[in-house]
C-alpha cells in the first residue's frame, strides 16, 4: 500500500467512524463507489476497532496489577503443596513464575513455580491454564522446558511447576556473549528443532519471541511460556479456529499477519515469529516499528507494508549503532557484515516473512534445513536454482578441491600442448628430410630460378623509379604550398600595415620623458557596474583571428578600470589551436635604442589553452614585409587582476610598436591598464622567442 492509499483509506475510516452505525454500510459504498478493495479495507478497520483492544494495553507478559501483587508477595517464603516459594522471578499476562525448591526433602531440586492471577480466575483463563498444563504434559524435548508437577493452592487458584531455567533471552545471550552470525544460525537451528517438535505433537505456540526462548549458560535453548498455544484438531488438519480471545492473544511485534488479521493460525504462524526473531538477532532490529499499539496500526504495518531486506535494513542504521551490532557479531567491518547478510539469508528471511501463509516455507523443518543448507555452503530453497549461483555455491564449499581440479586440469593441458609439440617437432624433421632428398631434383631448375630472380631485380627496379617520381611530386607540392604561403603572408601583412597608424590609442599615448604612458597609470583595478558586453571591435583596437566566427570581443562594463570598460576577447566553442588577438599601434621614435617594460592589467577565467600578452616591435624595411621581435607572458586557467609584464629592446630603426593581447582555445581573458616604461639595461629582458606578427593566415576584422 502507497502513503497516499494508506492516507485516503485512513481518511474514510475515520470519516466512517462518525456516521451513525447503522448507516455506516451504505455511506462507504456511496463513498467507495466502484473501489471493492478500499472498501474492503476500511470495512476490515472496522471490524478491527470493533474489537477488545484490552491486550496492546496491557502486554501479555507484564507486571501484573497491584492488587495482585500484595497476593503474591504473601506467596514468598510459604509452601505450596510440596514445594517452597523462594523469590518471583516474572509475571505476565495471566499469571507469575516464582523459583521454588522441595520442601520435603525428598531430593534438592529447584523448580519453576507458576501460578494463576487470583484477579484473573474467569473459567476461560483456567481453562487455557489447564490447557497450557495439558499441553506441556504431552511435550517431553531437550529444548522445550518440561513438565514436573501441577495442581491448586489452598484458595482454589490451579499451578504449575516446571523446570526450572537458568538462563537470559536468546537476544540477550548473543549480545552479551557477542556470537557470530554462524554461532546465531546454530541456536535458531535449535529453536526450529523444538518448535518442529511441538508441531508434530500437533501444538502450534503462537508466542514466540526472545523473552520465551531462554538459553543456558551452557548454550542450550529452552522453550518455554506455552500459554497461549493451541492444539490442533487432527494430523491431517493443521488450521486453528479462533475465538474472541484468542485473536487478542499475542505480542503483535512478532504476530502474524493472520494472527493480527483475527484470521485462523496454522503452523505458518510460527514460521513467521521465527522469521522476525531471525531478522532481530542478524539485523539489529526487527522488521518493522509500531508507533503505538492501536489494532488498526498494527494491521497497517504488518500486514501492508513490506519489510525491507536485513542487509539494507542494518546498511541504513545510523554508524555508531551499525558498529555497535556489527562488534556484537565479531565483524570487523560494517560492510563485511552487510555482504554476509545479502544474499541467502536475505531471501531465508524474507521466505519466512511473506505476508501469505502458503507462500511462507511450508515447515519450521523447511526453513532449518534451508539454514542448514547455507551453513554448508548449499543452494537454498529460497533462492532461483540458477547454473551462476549453484556454481558459487559449489565453489564455496569446495576450496581447496576447485583450484587443485583447476590445477590438473591446467597440467594436464600443458602436457597435452607438450605432448603437440613433440608431434609438430617430429613432423619437421620429417618434411627437413623430404626437403633433402628434394634438393637434388631442384637443382635441375636452377635456370628457371635464376630467371625469376632477374624478373623479381626487374619489378623491384620498377618500383624505386616510381617511388622516385612520387618523392618528385611531393616536393613540387611543397614548393606551391610554401609560394602559397608567402602569398597569404605578404596579403596579412599589408592588411595590417593599413590597419597601423600613427595614432594614440584611447589607452595608450607615446611619453617623450621616457616614463609610464600617461593613458596608463598603475592604479588598483575596480569593478564597474553590471551591464551587457559590446560585441564590437574596441576604437583604436585591430581584431585579428584565425576563426574569427569562434571568439566574441569587445568591451566588458563588468569589468573596469577608472570607470572605463576593459576589452575582453571570450569563446566557448574554439579548438585549442585557433586563436584571436587584440593588437593598438604607436610610433617607436620615443623609444629607439632603449629597454622598455610593457605591462597590463589581466584576469581570465577557465582558460583551456593559454592566455598571453603581446608586444611586437616592428620597421618597414623597404616597405614590402615586417620583421619582429616579441614577448609574450602567458596566462592558464582561472585568475584573478594581476598585472603581467614583458621586457624587450626597442631596435634604432623600430617603426612601430604594437601593444595587446591573445586568446588561444576556450574562455575569457580581460586585459586594460596598458603601461610602457623605459628601464634600466640591468632589467632582465623577458626570455621568449621571437615571434612573427601578426601570425600568417589570419583573418581580421575591426
Amino acid at each position: 500500500m502507497t502513503p497516499e492509499r494508506y492516507r485516503k483509506v485512513r481518511s474514510l475510516f475515520e470519516a466512517v467512524l462518525e456516521q451513525d452505525p447503522a448507516e455506516r454500510t451504505a455511506w462507504l459504498e456511496s463513498e467507495c463507489e466502484a473501489d471493492d478493495q478500499l472498501r474492503g479495507q476500511v470495512q476490515r478497520l472496522l471490524v478491527a476497532e470493533s474489537m477488545d483492544l484490552e491486550f496492546l494495553d496491557q502486554p501479555l507478559f507484564g507486571f501484573a496489577p497491584n492488587g495482585s501483587e500484595v497476593y503474591e508477595d504473601r506467596l514468598e517464603g510459604r509452601r505450596v503443596g510440596a514445594y517452597k516459594i523462594l523469590r518471583r522471578i516474572s509475571s505476565g499476562g495471566m499469571g507469575s513464575v516464582y523459583l521454588a525448591q522441595r520442601a520435603d526433602r525428598a531430593f534438592n531440586k529447584e523448580v519453576a513455580f507458576k501460578v494463576l492471577h487470583p484477579e484473573r480466575t474467569s473459567p476461560e483463563l483456567i481453562r487455557r491454564f489447564h490447557q497450557e498444563r495439558d499441553i506441556l504434559a504431552r511435550l517431553d524435548h531437550a529444548n522445550i522446558a518440561r513438565l514436573l508437577d501441577g495442581g491448586t493452592t489452598d484458595s482454589g487458584l490451579p499451578y504449575l511447576v516446571m523446570e526450572y531455567v537458568e538462563g537470559k533471552p536468546i537476544d540477550e545471550y548473543c549480545q552479551q556473549n557477542r556470537l557470530t552470525i554462524t554461532e546465531r544460525l546454530h541456536l535458531c537451528c535449535s529453536v526450529c528443532e523444538a518448535v518442529s517438535y511441538a508441531h508434530q505433537n500437533l501444538v502450534v505456540h503462537r508466542d514466540l519471541k526472545p523473552r520465551n526462548i531462554l538459553v543456558t549458560p551452557d548454550g542450550v535453548v529452552k522453550l518455554v511460556d506455552f500459554g497461549i498455544a493451541k492444539l490442533l484438531r487432527s494430523a491431517d488438519d493443521e488450521t486453528l479456529c479462533l475465538t474472541g480471545a484468542d485473536v487478542h492473544m499475542m505480542t503483535p511485534e512478532y504476530a502474524s499477519p493472520e494472527q493480527v488479521r483475527g484470521h485462523a493460525i496454522t503452523t505458518a504462524s510460527d514460521v513467521y515469529s521465527l522469521g522476525v526473531i531471525l531478522y532481530e538477532l542478524l539485523a539489529g532490529q526487527r522488521p518493522y516499528r509500531l508507533k503505538t499499539r492501536l489494532l488498526h496500526e498494527a494491521v497497517f504495518v504488518i500486514c501492508e507494508q513490506t519489510p525491507a531486506r536485513p542487509s539494507t535494513a542494518f546498511a541504513e542504521l545510523p554508524p555508531d549503532e551499525a558498529a555497535e551490532h556489527a562488534g556484537a557479531v565479531r565483524e570487523s567491518k560494517t560492510a563485511r557484515l552487510k555482504k554476509r547478510l545479502s544474499g541467502d539469508l536475505d531471501n531465508i528471511i524474507l521466505m519466512a516473512l511473506r505476508k501469505e501463509p502458503q507462500r511462507r516455507y511450508a515447515s519450521v523443518e523447511a526453513l532449518a534445513e534451508d539454514i542448514h543448507r547455507h551453513l554448508d555452503g548449499m543452494p537454498v530453497r529460497a533462492r532461483s536454482d540458477t547454473l551462476r549461483y549453484r556454481t558459487v555455491k559449489f565453489i564455496g564449499r569446495h576450496r581447496v578441491a576447485v583450484p587443485a581440479a583447476a590445477l590438473a586440469i591446467v597440467m594436464m593441458m600443458c602436457a597435452v600442448a607438450a605432448t603437440t609439440w613433440q608431434s609438430f617437432e617430429a613432423r619437421e624433421q620429417s618434411i627437413r628430410a623430404e626437403y633433402h632428398a628434394a634438393q637434388a631434383r631442384l637443382e635441375r631448375h636452377t635456370a628457371e630460378r635464376k630467371s625469376v630472380e632477374a624478373e623479381v631485380q626487374r619489378q623491384r627496379a620498377e618500383r624505386e623509379a616510381r617511388f622516385a617520381r612520387e618523392q618528385l611530386q611531393i616536393a613540387e607540392m611543397r614548393t606551391r604550398e610554401a609560394a602559397y604561403e608567402k602569398n597569404r603572408a605578404d596579403e596579412t601583412t599589408a592588411k595590417l600595415l593599413e590597419l597601423r597608424g600613427p595614432k594614440v590609442t584611447a589607452g595608450l599615448s607615446d611619453s617623450e620623458d621616457g616614463k609610464s604612458s600617461p593613458g596608463f597609470p598603475s592604479s588598483n583595478l575596480e569593478t564597474g557596474p553590471s551591464a551587457d558586453r559590446t560585441r564590437t571591435t574596441p576604437e583604436g583596437w585591430a581584431f585579428i583571428s584565425s576563426s574569427p566566427r569562434h571568439f566574441e570581443h569587445g568591451r566588458d562594463p563588468d569589468r573596469s578600470v577608472r570607470g572605463k570598460a576593459c576589452a575582453y576577447i571570450s569563446s566557448e566553442r574554439a579548438q585549442a589551436h585557433e586563436t584571436a588577438n587584440l593588437w593598438q599601434s604607436f610610433k617607436a621614435e620615443s623609444y629607439r635604442g632603449k629597454r622598455v617594460r610593457i605591462s597590463a592589467a589581466f584576469a581570465s577565467a577557465r582558460i583551456e589553452n593559454h592566455a598571453r600578452l603581446l608586444a611586437y616591435i616592428e620597421h618597414a624595411g623597404d616597405g614590402e614585409s615586417i620583421s619582429a621581435t616579441s614577448g609574450e607572458n602567458v596566462l592558464r586557467g582561472t585568475n584573478s587582476w594581476g598585472r603581467h609584464g614583458i621586457v624587450l629592446d626597442v631596435p634604432a630603426d623600430s617603426d612601430y610598436i604594437s601593444i595587446g593581447f591573445g586568446l588561444s582555445g576556450q574562455g575569457t581573458v580581460w586585459a586594460d591598464d596598458f603601461v610602457i616604461e623605459i628601464v634600466d639595461a640591468s632589467v632582465p629582458l623577458t626570455n621568449s622567442p621571437p615571434r612573427m606578427a601578426p601570425n600568417l593566415g589570419f583573418e581580421e576584422s575591426r
